[in-house]
């Protein structure tokens, strides 16, 4: 007798889907005994993980919260490793698109859950060994970086502000389950790839919390406080801004200044990452910094003496060219202060 299982469930739907050639003949007597009309009997992953999470929910949450039994909805033992394992491409497949927030906020729960009760330290290879079971949209194997690369789109696009911030807690979260050359690899593949401006201010403020960590921690050496930072990470952070698009830009700049100045501040002692250079700093000046005044006295110029703009998203350019420029300020100050202690 066939017993209605999760991971029944899901190796049916498989089979279906997924024609397998050149197996055995037990293997396919197997197969042909469990074979199911498609037609007849629909079955989507979209209702297996959506069952899974209300199962879960049920279980860990409503259940104890109100002190009744459990619906028991299917026979199951759950078990966080097979479900990472095996259901992590169709939990994916729940937030792959932002604009349903039903299942987005399902397949964040569900990922949440793994967060909370798998207990792994992922290196390089296990990030980019593509060896976990789809469908992840059209790939039948996938890796962990494919899969980082959706949570990230979705905590970019997605218009519900509460699963924007899970989205951005869960990469901040697989971060921490990384080990340091991971977590390099990781925020090299996030600055490099990543078109979605959103992300890469969430990306470039994850980066200054890993270094504040590093330096926070006296007793461990860490590719967070040495010259990884300025030889692979400043070249992809520091991009030359424009006034055609640095309102699309603006929380990027933010961050990259934010960022920059903490390391200026932090690091200034005993220049263990090489940012109080005068090689690092003309290039940061000449790509970055410079670039960046003209830009925003452009802007002003074309706020100030814009006859058509509205008179409150006026007021509100010029309050985050102000902000920006206050920064800006902030970091030419502590280059300045460099300068005036080698006189």
């Amino acid at each position: 007798m066939w017993c209605v299982t999760f991971d029944n469930m899901l190796r049916l739907r498989r089979l279906l889907g997924e024609p397998i050639a050149n197996d055995s003949e037990e293997e396919m007597g197997k197969n042909e005994n469990e074979k199911v009309n498609s037609n007849i009997f629909t079955i989507s992953y979209y209702g297996i993980t959506s069952l899974l999470a209300i199962s879960i929910y049920d279980a860990y949450i409503f259940g104890p919260a109100f002190n009744v039994p459990n619906l028991g909805l299917l026979p199951m033992v759950i078990n966080p490793q097979w479900i990472g394992r095996e259901c992590l491409g169709l939990i994916l497949r729940l937030i792959q698109d932002p604009q349903r927030p039903a299942r987005v906020d399902k397949g964040m729960f569900l990922l949440i859950f793994l967060a909370k009760h798998v207990n792994v330290t992922v290196d390089c290879k296990t990030l980019t060994n593509p060896r976990l079971p789809g469908p992840l949209v059209t790939l039948q194997k996938f890796d962990l970086v494919q899969g980082l690369e959706m949570i990230s789109s979705t905590a970019a696009m997605c218009p519900n502000a509460d699963l924007r911030y899970v989205a951005y807690q869960l990469i901040k979260c697989f971060i921490d389950m990384c080990d340091p050359e991971a977590q390099l690899f990781v925020f090299l593949e996030l600055l490099e790839t990543c078109p979605l401006q959103a992300m890469r201010a969430a990306t470039v403020n994850l980066l200054k919390d890993r270094i504040a960590a590093a330096f926070d921690n006296d007793n461990e050496t860490s590719f967070f406080k040495s010259h990884v930072i300025t030889d692979k990470l400043f070249p992809l952070i520091f991009k030359k801004p424009s006034s055609s698009t640095l309102w699309e830009t603006y929380g990027v700049e933010m961050q990259v200044l934010n960022c920059y100045l903490y390391l200026l501040i932090r690091d200034k002692a005993l220049d263990q990452t090489g940012v109080w250079g005068d090689k690092i700093i003309d290039v940061v000046k000449y790509t970055y910094l410079e670039p960046l005044e003209k830009t925003i006295k452009t802007l002003e110029k074309e706020v100030s003496g814009a006859p058509n703009i509205d008179s409150e998203m006026k007021q509100s350019q010029t309050m985050q060219l102000s902000l920006l420029r206050n920064l800006l300020d902030q970091v030419n100050e502590q280059l300045v202060r460099k300068k005036d202690r080698c006189r």
